[in-house]
């Protein structure tokens, strides 16, 4: 049954165990990524900043973050109609990271590509003299959060097509079911699109239905192929 997303506040220490329960479960154990979080800043998301569902949807990413990413530290980039890259949320600031990071920050609309072109530009893979690319040693998840739909498809469809021939960058874009019946068509699209070296976007809708379990699943779903095809396409070593 779907419904409007309502997670409770749990520790830190129990969201990693769920994390680690479910990378065990998908055989993923020793596995080291980096993760990234992408935070939707448009109007829409007011009520889910001031309810506290954004700093707990936080928590369970960072605890992702601490079982997978080596330094533990979590790069978050804002967005509206542009989007800006913020302090690193990290162990020690992780508990009141909304209120003291991004509670003042303006709100505005839905612009996915500008946060994707920044995470190209640092995450895009070197070349050589020849111009040969030179793999990446880890991959990067990047977990995408919105709650609507975006005004730049195309400008969209376009970066996810060179992040999949430039960077060793896998984007799970995750809509929010805040209750109004969202239709995430964009979302939808990248989740199979074609025009990309490999297939690096997955999507899935976070409503009511979905316990920390099945979400930390569901965030690690299609890891292992989206790794295999970048090493295929030489950008991951």
């Amino acid at each position: 049954m779907s419904g409007k997303v309502n997670l409770a506040k749990k520790p830190i220490v129990d969201l990693r165990k769920d994390a680690g329960r479910s990378i065990r479960r998908r055989n993923l154990g020793g596995l080291q990524m980096d993760i990234e979080v992408v935070l939707d800043r448009s109007g829409s998301m007011e009520d889910e900043y001031q309810s506290g569902l954004v700093q707990r949807v936080l928590d369970r990413c960072h605890a992702l973050c601490a079982e997978l990413d080596p330094d533990g530290q979590m790069p978050v980039t804002l967005f509206h109609n542009s989007a800006k890259q913020l302090s690193e949320l990290t162990a020690q600031n992780v508990d009141n990271y909304v209120q003291t990071h991004i509670s003042r920050e303006p709100y505005g609309g839905t612009s996915y590509a500008p946060p994707l072109e920044q995470i190209l530009r640092r995450r895009r893979c070197e070349k050589s003299f020849l111009g040969k690319v030179k793999p990446a040693q880890r991959a990067v998840m990047v977990v995408f959060v919105t709650d609507g739909v975006n005004d730049d498809a195309h400008a969209t469809a376009r970066v996810m097509q060179e992040l999949s021939k430039e960077a060793p960058v896998f984007v799970k874009f995750i809509g929010l079911d805040t209750g109004a019946n969202v239709r995430f068509t964009t979302l939808e699209r990248l989740d199979d699109m074609s025009g990309r070296s490999f297939d690096n976007a997955d999507f899935f809708r976070w409503d009511s239905s979905l316990n920390d379990d099945g979400l930390y699943d569901a965030l690690l779903n299609e890891v292992n192929s989206a790794m295999n095809g970048m090493k295929k396409v030489g950008l991951l070593a």
